[in-house]
């Protein structure tokens, strides 16, 4: 059996922690730690995921790099889904950001008085068996 994924972390969108009417967009800049589950539920493929995010932004603009550890799952097949990379776009516009990487995309909240918490969905293209398919799930950044 063949599995192919790409699972990290790539996108949020913020709200509720600054003006939304504001010219400055919201900070996301600095490490984050993160964690993620995804999954295809009718195929029974799932992934877990725990890392760190670095984000550089200037102005609207993000950039940034992922590191994490974890494995997905097909039945009984568990592969190595570790890695690293790059997060090639991204952007703040108004209380949205969105980030892509790959075949994922993340979109979520900020929350906490000081902007420390991320949490929301996202979704990543995975190939099982030569088939295509949509993975979504959640996660969750701290900093």
């Amino acid at each position: 059996m063949r599995i192919t994924a790409a699972v990290v972390f790539v996108a949020v969108s913020l709200g509720g922690c600054s003006d939304a009417t504001s010219s400055e967009p919201i900070d996301v800049s600095g490490l984050w730690a993160y964690t993620e589950a995804t999954g295809v539920a009718s195929i029974g493929f799932s992934c877990s995921n725990s890392g760190t995010l670095v984000v550089a932004q200037q102005g609207r603009t993000l950039t940034g790099t992922y590191s994490h550890q974890g494995n997905c799952t097909v039945g009984s097949t568990v592969v190595d889904n570790s890695g690293s990379g790059l997060i090639v776009s991204g952007e703040v516009d108004g209380g949205t950001v969105r980030l892509e990487h790959g075949d994922c995309s993340y979109t979520g909240t900020i929350s906490g008085p000081l902007a420390n918490r991320l949490y929301g969905t996202m979704s990543c293209a995975v190939v099982v068996d030569d088939q295509q398919h949509t993975a979504t799930g959640s996660w969750e950044a701290l900093r």
